[in-house]
This record gives C-alpha cells, structure tokens and sequence, in this order.
C-alpha cells in the first residue's frame, strides 16, 4: 500500500479522519467551509482539483452549488477517502475521490483552479510540492490556498487553530521559490485566501 505522506506530516487513521468529518458541524467549520465555497463559487471555474479533501465537504458542497463545475479530489489518507467516497455515492455527486497527495495526483488532465483548504500548513516540503502542482494548471490557471491567517488569531481561544494556520508573508516567500506569484488576497475575519498564479 503506498504511503502518500511525508515523513513529519500529519496523518489521518479511521478514528481521527471520522473526528475531523464530525468537526465540520462546529461554527468555525461552518465559517470556513461557508468561506472557501462562496469565494469558488465566484471563480468561474470548469475544472477543478481539491489537494488534501479530508472527508470531501468542499468538493461535495462545490458540486451542488456549481452544476457545471468538474472537480476532482485528492486526499494521502484512504480513511478520508472512503468517507468522503461513501458520501458522494449517497448523494449522487459526480465529484471524483482518489487517493493522492500535493506530490502525487492521479488525473491526467489540467485544471482551472487547485483547491488547498486547511492542508497547506500540513505540507513537510511546500515548495517541491508547489512546483509539482504548477504542472497541473491550465494556462492562466491558479492555485487558491484557504487558511487561518495566524496574523489575525488573538486570543486563547485560537490557540488550536494558529497551531493550524499560515503566515502571509512566509508563504509568498514559499510561493516565489516554486515559480509562482501571490496575485490576490481575499480575507474574510480571520480566514484567508491567497491565490497563486506562474511568475
């Protein structure tokens, strides 16, 4: 059985992979999946690929607002792909669910938009894995990172998820290095969204 981690990576068993499905009837979910499906909503894009789906409510959420929308969804834990599987066939979803990984996607074809929520900060090595993932963008194609941005968490009751979050100017950084630009920041409270087009 492949092994799409890296070492130092987070990983996703059965018991936490359900955990994280359960999570996404808290606020804080609700607020940033709210976020991430209304920004792509607006996007215009045909096809799509979501890197790191978890238990897929991005990808599914996507497919029922955007009928003419294609996405395909990655994810290196088999836990979160046989939930987020067993979802779309319950709910008749054409979303397509593979195992893979930010280093390793199984589709052969080019994409609109690629799709990061609440993943990028997981990667070990995000610049080799930027680099790869540029080579599945159409041309004026980009990718869109959902995060926190640990610049506007405060407070104790953050400290869960700044330990889950990006800083903005580390990831332009990140993001030169691979051959890309960050070309727009949108922000919503705390949740953040940095897309990233070729230099």
């Amino acid at each position: 059985m492949k092994d799409y981690y890296l070492e130092g990576e987070e990983r996703f068993g059965p018991v936490t992979s359900r955990l994280y499905h359960m999570a996404a009837v808290l606020p804080l979910m609700k607020r940033f999946y709210g976020f991430v499906l209304d920004d792509m909503s607006e996007s215009g894009a045909k096809e799509v690929l979501d890197v790191g789906t978890g238990p897929g409510d991005i990808p599914l959420g996507l497919a029922e607002r955007c009928k003419s929308m294609h996405i395909c969804a990655v994810d290196p834990s088999r836990s979160m792909v046989k939930i987020a599987s067993g979802r779309g066939r319950r709910s008749g979803s054409r979303v397509e669910f593979r195992m893979g990984s930010s280093r390793h996607v199984p589709f052969g074809r080019k994409f609109d938009v690629i799709l990061l929520s609440i993943t990028y900060h997981h990667w070990e090595d995000k610049e080799a894995s930027l680099r790869y993932l540029k080579r599945f963008l159409k041309k004026g194609g980009e990718i869109r990172i959902y995060e926190h941005d640990a610049a506007r968490l405060h407070g104790i009751l953050w400290k869960l998820p700044a330990v889950h979050s990006i800083r903005v100017e580390q990831v332009k950084g990140e993001a030169e290095s691979a051959g890309l630009e960050v070309s727009g920041i949108r922000r919503r409270g705390s949740l953040v969204r940095l897309t990233l087009k070729r230099v």
